[in-house]
C-alpha cells in the first residue's frame, strides 16, 4: 500500500458517531435486563458523587459500609483491623475523586451528545445505580479515559458481602458479553491455580506495631492490592482489583527478619519485598485459599481504562479548568444545564 492509499484511508476512517458500543435503541430492552448492582451492594461509585441531590445517598452509603468494619471477627487482630478501616477510608475518597476526575474530563463534554432515549439510563450511571453495561456505554458515549463498572466491600471476607462479590463478577461478565467483548478469565467454573496466575501485586503502605516507632523493625502487616486483567470491550480494557491487609505473622513461613532487613524508606523496597523468595508465592496461597486471617478482605472494584485514555485526560484538564473560568466569569451558561438536560440538579 502506497503512502498515498494509507493517508486516504486515515482520512476516510472516524470514530462512530455516538462511540463504539450504541448499537441504537433496539439495544435498550436487552441493556435494561442486565444485571444492576445498588450503592449498599455491589453499585458503582458515581460519576459525580458531588451532586447536592445525591450527598445523602451517599453519606448513608459511606455509614453502611464503614459498619461493615465494626464487630472484628476472631482471627484478625484489632490493630489490623483498624488499619482496614484506614485503608477503605483512602480507598473510597480515591475512587471518589478519580471517577469525578474521568467524568470531568471526557472526550465529549455536552451531554446533547447522548441520545433521548438514554437519558433515563445517563441518571442511572452518574448517580451511581446503572449496571455495568449501563455505566461503560455511556462512558463510551462520552469519551471517559476511565469508568467504574461495579465495586463491593466485603470487610472480613464475611459470607453475605463474598455473595455480592460473586454478583459483581458476573455482572461485568455480563457487560462483556452484552456489548461482544472478549472475556479472559472467566469467574464462572474457572480454576483458582490457573486463574490466579496472572495476578499482580502492589503494596500501598505499612502497618506498624501500636507505640511503636514507624521503621521496618516494628513492621506487622502490608496494605496490599491485587489487580488482574478481566477481558477488553471495545477500547476499553476491564480490571478487577481487590484491597487487602496482609498480616504477615499469618503466613506458613516466617519472613519477618526478611522484610526488616529492607529500608522501607527507599522507593525500590516494594520490588524488594516481593522478591523474598516464597513470599510472593504465599501471598498468593492465601488468597487463592480464602485464609482471610492472613490477607484481611477490605473491597473489590471494577474498572475500564480506554487505550487513549492518558491523551483525553490531558486535553480534558485543560479544557474543564477554561469551562470552569467562563462558567465563573459569567461569560457562559452554568456548567449546570448540562445536568438539567437529563433531569438532574447540579
Amino acid at each position: 500500500m502506497s503512502f498515498e492509499q494509507s493517508n486516504v484511508q486515515a482520512m476516510e476512517w472516524q470514530e462512530p458517531a455516538l462511540g463504539y458500543l450504541y448499537n441504537g435503541p433496539e439495544m435498550l430492552d436487552g441493556l435494561s435486563r442486565t444485571s444492576r448492582g445498588e450503592p449498599s451492594t455491589f453499585g458503582s461509585t458515581p460519576f459525580n458523587a458531588f451532586l447536592p441531590s445525591i450527598i445523602d445517598q451517599q453519606r448513608t452509603v459511606i455509614e453502611h459500609n464503614d459498619a461493615q468494619f465494626q464487630n472484628v471477627p476472631e482471627g484478625v487482630r484489632p490493630e489490623l483491623a483498624t488499619e482496614a478501616i484506614d485503608f477503605n477510608y483512602g480507598r473510597v475518597h480515591h475512587r471518589t475523586e478519580k471517577n469525578f476526575e474521568s467524568f470531568e474530563c471526557r472526550e465529549y463534554y455536552s451531554f446533547d451528545r447522548i441520545p433521548e432515549e438514554l437519558h433515563e439510563t445517563a441518571q442511572r450511571v452518574i448517580t451511581g445505580h446503572g449496571s455495568p453495561a449501563e455505566n461503560i456505554l455511556i462512558a463510551d458515549i462520552l469519551g471517559m479515559p476511565t469508568v467504574e463498572l461495579a465495586s463491593t466491600t466485603h470487610a472480613y471476607g464475611r459470607p453475605e458481602r463474598m455473595k455480592h462479590l460473586e454478583d459483581q463478577r458476573l455482572a461485568v461478565e455480563e457487560a462483556i458479553t452484552f456489548h461482544d467483548g472478549t472475556i479472559i478469565r472467566s469467574q464462572k467454573n474457572h480454576d483458582k491455580a490457573t486463574w490466579s496466575r496472572a495476578d499482580h501485586f502492589q503494596i500501598k503502605g505499612e502497618c506498624f506495631k501500636a507505640g511503636a516507632n514507624r521503621d521496618a523493625s516494628s513492621l506487622d502487616g502490608l496494605r496490599m492490592t491485587r489487580t488482574r486483567t478481566v477481558g477488553r470491550v471495545g477500547l476499553y480494557r476491564i480490571y478487577e482489583r481487590s484491597s487487602f491487609i496482609l498480616d504477615i505473622s499469618k503466613l506458613p513461613v516466617d519472613f519477618m527478619p526478611q522484610l526488616q532487613a529492607i529500608d522501607i524508606t527507599k522507593p525500590e523496597k516494594e520490588e524488594q519485598m516481593l522478591a523474598i523468595p516464597g513470599f510472593y508465592a504465599a501471598i498468593k496461597d492465601a488468597l487463592r485459599n480464602d485464609d482471610y486471617a492472613a490477607a484481611i478482605p477490605i473491597a473489590t472494584t471494577a474498572w475500564g481504562v480506554r487505550e487513549n485514555g492518558q491523551q483525553i485526560y490531558e486535553n480534558g484538564r485543560w479544557r474543564v479548568r477554561h469551562l470552569h473560568s467562563v462558567s465563573q466569569s459569567g461569560q457562559d451558561r452554568p456548567l449546570n444545564a448540562q445536568y438539567e438536560l437529563l433531569g438532574l440538579s447540579a
